[in-house]
């Protein structure tokens, strides 16, 4: 869980099953929380030309999404991250998302870029 630096609202995150884990965020409504409707995110795909013919088996992550930080400003980071790795190599694409709520609390997204990463065993 992450809380908000003005305590109204917090990110929790849900474990859907290996590899796949979403946000979910919450909005201080009187004493009680109720959970807010996030836009679509859009995913961490890894392209094809990326892959450079070899073969990827494994999933380490499918579009996993984390809440990173809460900004004083109110905007809240999440990233989302496939891996996949296979041949002694691996590809990562992070998507890192910037989400900003409006007064009366309904998100949208402010920021998306998406960064990929090779690796070797």
């Amino acid at each position: 869980m992450l809380w908000a630096p003005d305590s109204q609202r917090f990110a929790l995150m849900t474990r859907l099953g290996h590899p796949i884990q979403g946000v979910d965020v919450y909005s201080r409504s009187g004493e009680t929380f109720r959970k807010i409707e996030l836009p679509d995110l859009p995913q961490a795909n890894i392209p094809e030309r990326l892959k450079h013919g070899k073969k990827y088996p494994h999933v380490a992550s499918l579009n996993w999404q984390e809440a990173e930080e809460w900004r004083k400003n109110g905007l809240l980071v999440v990233t989302i991250t496939t891996m996949i790795d296979g041949e002694g190599s691996s590809i990562t694409a992070t998507r890192t998302i910037v989400l900003g709520f409006d007064r009366v609390g309904k998100p949208r997204i402010v920021k998306s870029t998406i960064k990929y990463e090779t690796g070797t065993d």
